[in-house]
């Protein structure tokens, strides 16, 4: 830094100054001491006054102390002190004073960062003893609701234990009350960021288009968003005529519904069947019947063929109470995921018309009872789980269970399809 060596320039000549140089190359101190501006260079031949440490370090070049600020005796202290005061300038400084100091900068950075793994290894350790209390004690960690970060800062909802564990110590805790604020925060911060991009942006476009449709139709169900709350999604489905005639479904908004308007074009509504959204007469498709008497309510005809697929499967021996249970944790069923029961049954013995199936997909039911016959009979193996592996293996090669199983595979290449269809968005 060659040009910090050379500053600050202050000539003390008074005959070429038009200024009284104690009272502007020093700073008077509210105790009666005066300090050095070391900052301050002062060019004669320009009659401008220079801050060093801002032509080094400031990110901004074309402010006037950079420049080169004019004298004008009447407000030059003024400025000075201004100046002195000045973001700009705050920003500055530090990096002088490290610069002469001589600390290296990749030191600083490294230890800086070492501070902030330290930080982040103490907030671990601490969040793992809260798990380790909470098993120990088996209680459960989640609650029903309210387990959103930016609602922790509400002390008058139930967070769920685990949260209010955290949320309680963390006021003894200065490192954990740190850590939950900032996170409080910055999820409160992209909850707006969702909730904007959701009803400013794409809402008032897909009003445009519903309006222009004329009549549209209403799809309802209760979901839980990434911060695992509750909360409605609304779909509408119309003719877009703006897009060559097609049928659309689009979202409108993830919340609770508090009110509607112009209801009175609506035409049709889609639930599944719970009581409180299919209801005849205290469900949301009769509240909707005020509004809307000529509207038709129809039944979700893929939540329909699900019904139907799940209650099905649930009567034959992959569901019942048997050791053969535990075989279905290779690929687990949802009560409410459609096609699971296809899904996991395909991943053990394929389709039963499968052309392009490789050799290592062919030989899941090898592997699967290969590997059960190894745990049967290993001598490492604890009596209780060799004698579990060795009723799977009983159970899954019964003339019963490969019967079923290849039934069902030729009775799912029908209804996956079919499920799958009644679920695309443009189905008419």
């Amino acid at each position: 830094m060659a040009f910090l060596k050379l500053h600050p320039i202050q000539p003390s000549d008074i005959k070429s100054l038009s200024f009284d140089p104690c009272k502007v190359y020093f700073r008077l101190l509210p105790t009666g001491e005066s300090l050095q501006r070391k900052w301050l260079s002062y060019c004669v031949e320009n009659k401008s006054v220079y801050c060093s440490i801002c032509m080094t370090f400031s990110i901004d070049k074309n402010t006037s102390f950079c420049t080169g600020s004019v004298v004008n005796i009447k407000n030059l202290c003024e400025r000075l002190n201004k100046h002195e005061k000045s973001l700009r300038h705050s920003d500055a400084t530090p990096c002088y004073l490290i610069n002469k100091s001589g600390v290296n900068v990749e030191n600083l950075i490294n230890t800086e960062r070492e501070l902030v793994v330290k930080n982040n290894r103490e907030i671990v350790h601490r969040v793992i003893n809260r798990i380790l209390l909470l098993s120990k004690q088996n209680v459960d960690f989640r609650g029903k609701r309210y387990e959103s970060a930016y609602d922790l800062n509400n002390l008058q909802n139930n967070h769920g234990n685990f949260l209010e564990v955290v949320n309680f110590l963390s006021t003894y805790d200065p490192i954990m009350r740190v850590h939950v604020d900032k996170v409080s925060k910055k999820s409160a911060e992209m909850k707006k960021i969702r909730e904007a991009n959701t009803s400013q942006k794409h809402g008032p476009a897909i009003a445009v288009d519903v309006v222009a449709a004329g009549l549209f139709s209403l799809e309802v169900d209760s979901t839980q968003d990434i911060t695992v709350k509750d909360q409605m999604c609304i779909c509408v489905r119309f003719v877009n005529v703006n897009s060559e005639n097609l049928v659309q479904e689009r979202l409108l908004k993830m919340a609770t519904i508090k009110s509607a308007t112009n209801l009175k074009l609506l035409v049709s509504d889609s639930f599944d069947g719970a009581s409180n959204m299919s209801g005849k007469y205290k469900g949301l498709q009769n509240q909707l019947k005020v509004d809307a008497p000529n509207s038709i309510f129809t039944h979700c005809h893929a939540h329909v063929l699900n019904l139907v697929i799940q209650d099905s499967v649930k009567y034959t021996i992959f569901e019942n109470e048997t050791s053969a249970d535990k075989l279905r944790k290779l690929k687990k069923i949802g009560a409410t995921r459609w096609n699971s029961a296809d899904d996991a049954l395909r991943s053990i013995f394929n389709t039963w018309s499968d052309q392009n199936e490789t050799e290592l997909s062919r030989n899941h039911y090898y592997y699967v009872l290969d590997a059960l016959h190894t745990i049967a009979y290993a001598d490492n193996t604890d009596p209780h789980t060799a004698s579990d592996a060795r009723a799977l293996i009983i159970n899954w090669t019964s003339y019963e269970t490969i019967i079923t199983a290849f039934l069902f595979l030729q009775l799912f290449s029908s209804t996956t399809p079919v499920s799958k269809y009644l679920q695309t968005k443009g189905l008419d």
